[in-house]
Order: C-alpha cells, then structure tokens, then sequence
C-alpha cells in the first residue's frame, strides 16, 4: 500500500520534540538538531515526509538507547498534539464515532498509513497498515499508542485492550510485558487493537453535536488542502526511499508515477528549491547512517547503496555531512 504523499504534519511533528524535552533528552547530536530546528520554523500547512520521520524515529532510538520510544511517544500525546483532529474526534457523541472521524479524515494528523475499523458480534477491530515499507516499528508503536491514549482521555477512563498485535518482530518481549499492560503479540498480519463493542456505545464527555457538525465541514476542506498542496519533494524523498532507487536517471520513474514529464519534475523541485540528485543522495546518506548504527560493515553498506568500492561511499559520505562514517558513530553513540 506503498503511498508517496505519506507525511506528518507539522503539529505531529512538533509534539515528538516536546516529547523529548519533556523527557530531559538533548537534541544535541548529529542531524537531530537539525530536524529539531525544522520543527520549530514549519508553518502550519507545512508537512514532514514519512522517510524524515522514519529517520527522526530510528536515530532517535539509537541515540538514547530507548527501544520502546514510538510506543512512549505515542502515549505521551495530548488531544493538542493531534490539533485539528484531536478536537473534532473528541466533539463526537461516542467513541464509535470518534473512530469513524479517525478513519476517514487520520490524513490531517499522518498519512504514514492507513486506518480500518471492523466489527464483529462482540469486538471492535481498529487495524494500520503502514503507507511504507520501509516505516521502522517504532513509526507503528507510535500510531498505535498515540490511537490508545486519546481513545482513553476522551472517554475518560480506562478502556481495556483485549489485544495488541503488530506485524513487525521483536526480540525484547519479556521487556515490553512489562511495559504494556495489555495482550501483544508481533509478526502478525495487522497492526490491530481489539476492543469489547460495548465501549464503542459510550458517550463522550466533550461530546458537542453542532461543533462536530461544523468542524466535519471544515475537516473536509483541510483534506482538500492536504491533497492540493503536496510537496514534491515529500513525493520524491518517500518514492526513492521505497524503491531503493541509486542513480539519478531514476527520475524519470518517479516522474511516472506522479504523471508528469521529467521536465516538469524538474522544475516543481526547483520551486522548492530541491533537485532530485540532491534528494537521492540526501536520502541514500540518510540510509547509510541508519546501516551504521544497524551495525552493518562499511563494504556492505556501500554495495547496499550502489557503490563499487567502499573507499566511494566514504568519500561520499565525507562530502555530505562533513563527517566520516566513523567519525558520525563516536558522536552518535556520545552520551
């Protein structure tokens, strides 16, 4: 269900560095301060591409050894965090509701994938599937928690899981028992909550029907703006990282798949003030970090990312972030 377009918005976005400041952690590191101070300067219909976030996430892991930290930051958000969205779910009159207005309009929040709801006699199943391949788990641990969260602050106690399930592995379940208080089991075809249908019927306490109303009308014109206002470069960043693509001549695939000439491309980049050689070494860098601290030899990562000698990539990788792969490792790994 590969989608190019897939992103955060700037409130998302913004609410992960809260997060870590909340949680004492400094982005004093390589590349994250730079993500922290995009943060800060996005403006409102700005968004932040899913590979960006899947980078911010991973690294973010790696840098302070913190291997439930999507499902901590999931669970950390507040109804503010979601803005727009958080509102207009929490005016509905049950959660039955509220989750349905998830569903249909979760691209305000995220497009990292997408959301569905079934329901049999005696549950309710909300099930993700990722926009992405390439999404680390920690991108699902946060939708799922950040799903969890608000679903109990706007009924205003706490719902019982009856199960948690997510399609990635993990290798630290002792672990996470301990830090989930539900049933969750990994490798699964879904990334699902199940719930008792009995909740769903409950009345919200910030339930407002004319509010609702009027906020659905506007909901739909932010989609329309959403999708009428997407960044090319979000589209490119998401397409060469999918598609693992190596060289520049690949635009024009990319051109293809957004159904436009090579040209045109070109030239809607540069209205961003991006190219797209700059973007697929921006992105294959960003890979060969994340390689790095994955504890991948250096020969491996540089045949990985199309270079015939890894004496190639390491000047490569010199020129872009002025540091060389070691060099990025020890700073990574400082406390």
């Amino acid at each position: 269900m590969f989608n190019s377009s897939a992103s955060v918005s700037a409130h998302y976005y913004r609410a992960f560095f809260n997060y870590m400041k909340n949680k004492g952690l400094s982005t004093d590191k390589p590349l994250l301060g730079d993500y922290a101070q995009v943060a800060y300067q996005l403006e409102e219909q700005q968004r932040v591409s899913a590979f960006d976030w899947h980078f911010l996430l991973s690294l973010s892991a790696y840098c302070y050894d913190r291997p439930f930290l999507g499902f901590e930051f999931g669970a950390s958000l507040q109804m503010a965090d979601f803005h727009f969205l958080g509102y207009l779910t929490a005016s509905a009159k049950n959660l039955m509701e509220a989750a349905e207005v998830l569903e249909h309009f979760e691209a305000v929040a995220t497009t990292l994938g997408k959301m569905k709801i079934r329901q049999d006699e005696q549950t309710i199943n909300i099930s993700w599937q990722p926009a992405a391949s390439y999404l680390c788990a920690h991108v699902s641990e946060a939708v799922i928690a950040g799903w969890i969260n608000f679903g109990q602050h706007i009924v205003g106690e706490t719902v019982p899981i009856e199960q948690l399930t997510f399609t990635h592995a993990n290798d630290n379940l002792r672990d996470w028992h301990q830090f989930i208080p539900y049933p969750v089991s990994f490798k699964a075809v879904d990334c699902l909550i199940k719930v008792k249908a009995q909740w769903f019927t409950k009345p919200l306490a910030q339930a407002a029907a004319s509010v609702h109303q009027s906020m659905l009308e506007s909901a739909n014109q932010l989609l329309q703006s959403i999708e009428a206002n997407s960044d090319i470069s979000i589209h490119a960043k998401n397409f060469i990282a999918e598609k693992n693509y190596l060289a520049s001549k690949d635009i024009h695939q990319f051109a293809q798949h957004i159904d436009l000439n090579d040209r045109q491309v070109q030239r809607r980049l540069a209205q961003h003030k991006q190219s797209f050689s700059h973007l697929l070494q921006e992105v294959k860098m960003k890979k060969a970090v994340l390689q790095l601290i994955g504890g991948h030899p250096l020969a491996d990562i540089a045949l990985s990312l199309g270079y015939s000698e890894q004496s190639a990539f390491q000047r490569s990788f010199k020129n872009f972030f002025q540091l060389t792969p070691q060099q990025m490792l020890n700073k990574l790994k400082a406390s």
